[in-house]
């Protein structure tokens, strides 16, 4: 009796599995496009949240598009890397000083917004110049990358010329 009972309960734990699957499969359709779905959503996530700082495009992008507005880039100037103990997520705060009008300034903070990647952007000053027309604006942007691994070797930065880690020293 106690065989027969394994059997029967090996019996219904095997139709719940097929039922699972058969839903699945009903759900996703062709596995194979499935699949190329949960991809495109990766290297969606990878490009707002990547897995490197990769600070030498973000400054290169934010040059272009100050050039491409109309604005001067007068400054810019990256704080130190920070690190979340709760998350995996470093930060690297980046100061901007630009000098431009008033509707240049919104094509640029609606470029930072526009943009895939994570940009936060934590403080904003701007001082009317002595035309009247121009602004002198400092914003606080920080950029985000996820800390995949937990080494203290870990390079999470992309060489731009600005900031790597290592533990080993030069390599």
């Amino acid at each position: 009796e106690r065989e027969m009972l394994q059997l029967e309960l090996n019996r219904r734990q095997a139709a719940r599995q097929t039922i699972d699957i058969l839903n699945f499969k009903n759900e996703h359709g062709n596995l194979d496009d499935y699949m190329f779905e949960l991809e495109e959503q990766r290297a969606t996530l990878d490009r707002i949240l990547p897995t490197q700082l990769y600070q030498g495009e973000f400054i290169n992008w934010l040059q272009t598009t100050a050039l491409a507005n109309g604005i001067r880039l007068l400054s810019l100037t990256p704080g130190a890397i920070e690190r979340d103990d709760r998350l995996p997520i470093v930060r690297l705060p980046l100061r901007v000083r630009v000098e431009c009008t008033y509707f240049k300034l919104l094509n640029l903070l609606k470029a930072l917004e526009d943009s895939e990647r994570l940009i936060k952007i934590e403080n904003f000053t701007a001082k009317a110049l002595g035309d009247g027309e121009r602004l002198d604006c400092e914003l606080e942007l920080v950029l985000f990358a996820v800390a995949e691994e937990e080494e203290a070797d870990a390079e999470i930065f992309d060489g731009g010329g600005i900031a790597r880690t290592s533990t080993d020293g030069d390599r």
